[in-house]
């Protein structure tokens, strides 16, 4: 995993998928109310253009106690 940026809600990572033999980009978020709202919110608006090109996509999301 290596450090892309980080900002007021987490901080994404530039990662190597084994299974699907490609590099992606992981976003992790800070978690609390707040933050948990607005993750909510920039799924949805992703799931709304998925069909762009330009676009990322999101390919799952999952929950880690810390």
């Amino acid at each position: 995993l290596q450090l892309i940026g980080n900002g007021a809600f987490g901080e994404v990572l530039h990662a190597y998928w084994k299974n699907q033999g490609c590099y992606v980009a992981l976003k992790s978020f800070n978690t609390n109310k707040t933050t948990l709202k607005n993750i909510a919110k920039e799924i949805k608006l992703h799931k709304e253009v998925d069909f762009h090109s330009n676009i990322i996509r999101i390919f799952g999301i999952t929950s880690e106690e810390t």
